[in-house]
């Protein structure tokens, strides 16, 4: 098995802990709207999860851990596929359905904000 595929083949096993941490929270992957909702909360309120996290929370934790695998997957994919794979997101999102929902809410979320360069 090449780098790549090794790789793509991990990405594959972290869109399924993505899902299985999403249904943990009772939140369905295919909901936009309850997705907005997680990617608001993950990226402006960072500092209050980590800390109830930190403190047993399991709710907080599974958030926190949510928000660090999808920016995990986006960094392997600009690894194996380049920057531009961004521009397919429609083909990653028969590949990588969860983390495809997420990255997408996340970066409507950072959009709205005039946050997403560099992503």
């Amino acid at each position: 098995m090449t780098r790549r595929e090794k790789l793509l083949h991990d990405v594959s096993e972290i869109d399924v802990e993505i899902r299985r941490r999403c249904i943990a929270l009772g939140v369905d992957c295919r909901d936009e709207l309850a997705l907005q909702r997680l990617a608001h909360e993950v990226l402006w309120s960072t500092g209050k999860l980590n800390s109830a996290a930190s403190g047993g929370d399991v709710a907080a934790r599974v958030k926190v851990e949510i928000y660090a695998l999808t920016m995990m997957v986006h960094k392997i994919n600009i690894e194996t596929l380049g920057p531009s794979y961004v521009s397919e997101m429609d083909e990653m999102s028969s590949l990588e359905p969860a983390w495809a929902s997420i990255a997408r809410a996340i970066w409507r979320e950072l959009g709205s904000k005039g946050e997403n360069e560099g992503i």
